[in-house]
């Protein structure tokens, strides 16, 4: 027997989008931290950061990313090896689904990462 997959569809309003930036990293570069009453994605198109999370860290290569919540402390810095390429986006939603999304490292497909060159 043959089984087709089946891709859930998803479905997330985004009510606001506060920030889209394409960052060019010196590869010494520290980012002290932040928190805010929003979403924020955090996609790594080049080289490599040490994200951290309400002091968690964790390393994000190349097509990778990561979800962080409204009013977690994240931070971003370099490796000191090489100079990274990130693209961040910072929006509002009331999905609940986003929840489950946060703090986990994903690998981006070709289909996303089209999505997110496109912006």
């Amino acid at each position: 027997m043959y089984y087709q997959p089946t891709t859930p569809k998803i479905d997330i309003k985004i009510n606001d989008i506060y920030t889209i930036h394409y960052f060019e990293y010196r590869k010494d570069y520290v980012f002290e931290g932040e928190k805010h009453n929003f979403y924020e994605i955090l996609y790594v198109d080049k080289g490599e950061v040490i994200a951290s999370v309400n002091e968690n860290n964790c390393i994000l290569k190349q097509s990778q990313l990561v979800v962080y919540s409204p009013m977690e402390f994240h931070l971003i810095r370099a490796n000191d090896t090489v100079a990274p390429n990130t693209i961040i986006v910072s929006f509002s939603s009331d999905a609940k689904c986003l929840k489950h999304l946060k703090n986990q490292v994903y690998y981006v497909n070709d289909y996303v990462r089209s999505l997110l060159a496109g912006i």
